[in-house]
């Protein structure tokens, strides 16, 4: 099993993450923990493409048709996703 280790963080940082547990109703430790174990979660999932040339084609029908989907109008999408309330996607223009 891995070493734990401590780390230091400046004054403003502490007094942010103190707050941010406190209204969480949790110790400071649990929320750093939570904190660091989501982070790497979604690196993880953002950080591995399963096929790259999926993208690419997106990106080329977009360019070759003009249709394109506004980040104003995908943003309120996207922060929905895994909630109860996840939202339509938005539609495709021109």
């Amino acid at each position: 099993m891995a070493d734990g280790f401590t780390i230091q963080v400046d004054d403003d940082l502490a007094e942010s993450v103190k707050a941010a547990a406190a209204a969480k109703g949790v110790p400071v430790q649990t929320f750093v923990r939570d904190a660091l174990a989501h982070h790497l979660f979604t690196e993880i999932e953002w950080s591995e493409d399963p096929d790259p040339a999926i993208d690419q084609q997106i990106v080329e029908h977009a360019l070759r048709t003009g249709e394109t989907i506004p980040w104003e109008n995908l943003k309120p999408w996207v922060r929905s996703w895994g909630t109860a309330d996840e939202a339509p996607p938005p539609k495709w223009r021109k």
